[in-house]
């Protein structure tokens, strides 16, 4: 197993474990999974490894918010920002990739869980030099994140979470060839650290 899954499986154990260890205490609050408002999250840090080579792309963190929606049959959808940065996106160089963008996650909710799905689409601005491109410069692009995910509510507000899945990346650059794309797709996995309002 290479390093950055060992990590990422450690952690996902943690949280687990850590979700399980507060079950009794987040039992006896008032459930926000259930009712409307709205969330705002951290998410501290995050594992991206390039589908093509299992290579880790770099560190990522950033931050989100938006409302929350819930049906009694269960049903619940959230519709939200999001802002990411990762930093050092692959060997070429100094590279950093700023992304923003809306998602919405649709999924359920139980007692003190949501589970779901999250699509996204972000403009995305690289900032950086490598071999190809003419010199540090910003160079605009695409990003179309796709993820499974769930959230446990630990106390009465404060949740945290993990999601899973592959993004999507399409940035336009000039090079010393002319104008190119490049498309990238990464594996992404992070940490969310939530508050419910």
């Amino acid at each position: 197993m290479t390093r950055p899954w060992t990590l990422a499986l450690a952690l996902l154990v943690g949280a687990g474990a850590l979700l399980l260890a507060t079950d009794a205490e987040a039992r006896k609050r008032p459930n926000k999974f259930r009712r409307d408002g709205s969330y705002f999250h951290l998410k501290p840090g995050a594992l991206a490894v390039d589908v093509d080579n299992t290579d880790l792309l770099g560190y990522q963190y950033g931050l989100g918010g938006g409302g929350f929606w819930s049906h009694r049959s269960g049903f619940a959808w959230a519709v939200g920002v999001d802002f990411e940065h990762w930093m050092h996106l692959t060997d070429f160089g100094d590279l950093h990739l700023l992304s923003l963008g809306p998602e919405l996650r649709l999924g359920g909710s139980g007692n003190r869980w949501f589970a779901y799905g999250m699509f996204g689409t972000n403009l995305n601005i690289h900032i950086g030099d490598n071999l190809f491109i003419l010199g540090d410069r910003a160079d605009v692009g695409l990003g179309f994140p796709f993820a499974a995910g769930i959230q446990g509510l630990v106390t009465e507000s404060f949740y945290i979470g993990t999601e899973l899945g592959p993004d999507v990346n399409v940035i336009f650059y000039d090079t010393v060839f002319g104008t190119e794309t490049d498309v990238f797709v990464a594996l992404n996995w992070k940490i969310l650290l939530g508050w419910r309002f």
